[in-house]
């Protein structure tokens, strides 16, 4: 019986850089790589996962992981901040077992695939949905085939030119994909501990998707999964909710699609169904979904059935900005839907912000500030702009569509992407202070909002000092800088 071909997923990030700090939940899209290559191979592979953050990884880290292992195959995944760094794992990997085949994927890769092929250390790179088309690869291999030719999904470089196979179909019936062993393929005591504002406590979270796509068309949104919405079957996700109880003891679920619930009657028996299941009495959930997608009947019945917490991305309050935003929302939309969900009585209502995108200026900024000022919101999320590759947004930049424009020296610095660092200006919000400001000003605030419940507000930052102080030291460091970023600009910077 011959060996089981080596896989070693990865998930790459420099943890002396501390761009990020923690993981709240392991990485969904190669633990359903995972699961569907081994449901269909069964025996003849093993797959292991790295993600490099939680575990502590540094590249010589890896390397020894796919030596020791006889790694066959490597997958990496990149999101366009950590681009450039997973080049560098790719190139230690190719430099010390050359055999061994580098396949790129994720959302930066989808967006440029032509360009990562290129790189001398990737053999392959597979765009959008992965699971049917890196199976596909993986049959090739156990065939002794070549494994990227005549694979749709698969851009790879082929006697020095980039050979591109097309586009892979959709998977329609997105049930085929096994619920990941999550306990096999990650130590789950490694990852940050959700923190429950209502109970005071930290809770176990996994990811949990119920559809994939989104219809919506977002200007700065890497569409890695298209705008072609596809939903599971109600009694498949129900299914692995009660599954994740019984296996992990987790009492919340976040449901992490890009919007949840577009269709109504899904949504509506989704929640009997929970109901159905007692699950409403052990398992709170929460989801984000568009300020188009929410009304009374939808918010209560998630609310009987569970649910504690919706996210809006709202992005901006000014109808001028969200007129041009794709996003088919007004700022009397915002308010409507955050009153719906209060007037419901689901307990955490949260939105999101972003400063600095095109047609925004200082009068439309102050229309956001304001409106997150005097909303009923209990969480709000504050970014700068990001521009990633493959969007709407990128050619807007280029073009200077709605004032926003390239910082010199900032195109493509994709390494400074994480939503702190101003990399484009507009209109009359023409340098990076300015945007920082607004920045700096909007975290006041939200701050001041979040004291004026003293007792819940004091808990939470005792919790916090003791859960990350014990957990994730780092984290701790960064949120205080943050905070004390916010009232004392001049002492403190963001990063």
């Amino acid at each position: 019986m011959r060996k089981p071909l080596k896989i070693l997923l990865i998930n790459p990030e420099d943890i002396k850089r501390r761009k990020r700090m923690s993981e709240p939940t392991p990485f969904a899209g190669l633990a359903f790589l995972a699961a569907y290559a081994e449901k269909r191979f069964k025996n003849e592979i093993d797959t292991e996962i790295v993600e490099m953050l939680p575990q502590r990884y540094g590249i010589k880290d890896v390397v020894t992981r796919v030596l020791e292992a006889g790694t066959n195959v490597c997958g990496i995944t990149a999101k366009t901040y950590n681009y450039p760094f997973s080049l560098a794992v790719a190139e230690e990997i190719k430099a010390a077992s050359p055999k061994t085949l580098v396949i790129y994927g994720g959302a930066h890769a989808t967006a440029l695939p032509h360009e990562v092929a290129r790189e001398n250390a990737v053999d392959a790179v597979i765009r959008g949905e992965g699971e049917l088309v890196f199976s596909d690869v993986i049959e090739n291999l156990l065939s002794a085939r070549h494994p990227f030719r005549g694979v749709k999904g698969v851009v790879f470089s082929d006697a020095g030119e980039v050979a591109d196979n097309g586009n892979a179909e959709l998977i329609r019936d997105i049930d085929i994909i096994p619920t990941p062993d999550w306990g096999k393929y990650y130590d789950l005591t490694l990852y940050d501990r959700y923190y429950d504002r209502f109970t005071g406590k930290h809770h176990l979270m996994l990811p949990v998707f119920a559809s994939r796509g989104c219809p919506y068309g977002c200007q700065f949104c890497q569409p890695v999964l298209t705008r072609k919405h596809r939903t599971r079957s109600v009694g498949s996700v129900i299914d692995e909710v009660q599954y994740l109880h019984d296996r992990y003891g987790i009492s919340r679920v976040y449901f992490e699609d890009s919007i949840f619930g577009i269709r109504k009657e899904w949504f509506m028996d989704f929640c009997a169904r929970y109901m159905e299941r007692g699950l409403n009495n052990l398992i709170g959930w929460g989801y984000e979904t568009n300020v188009n997608n929410i009304d009374l009947e939808r918010a209560r019945a998630a609310r009987e059935a569970g649910c504690v917490y919706v996210y809006f991305g709202m992005e901006s309050a000014s109808d001028t900005v969200l007129r041009h935003l794709g996003k088919r929302a007004t700022k009397q939309k915002l308010a409507s839907a955050i009153g719906t969900a209060k007037a419901a009585g689901i307990r955490e209502v949260v939105g999101s912000f972003i400063f600095g995108l095109p047609y925004e200026s200082s009068d439309t900024a102050e229309e956001t500030i304001e409106f997150i000022r005097h909303s009923e919101l209990d969480g709000v999320n504050i970014n700068l702009l990001d521009v990633y590759p493959g969007t709407e947004l990128y050619g807007m930049v280029e073009s200077g569509q709605g004032g926003i424009r390239w910082i010199p020296g900032k195109k493509d610095q994709w390494d400074a992407c994480g939503r702190t660092l101003v990399k484009t200006t507009v209109n009359d919000l023409d340098t990076e202070e300015k945007l920082e400001a607004l920045y700096l000003k909007t975290l006041r605030i939200v701050h001041d909002r979040h004291r004026k419940s003293p007792y819940a507000y004091i808990r939470q930052i005792l919790s916090h000092l003791l859960y990350y102080s014990i957990h994730n030291p780092e984290k701790l460091r960064r949120s205080m800088r943050h905070a004390l970023a916010a009232y004392f600009p001049g002492w403190f910077r963001l990063n």
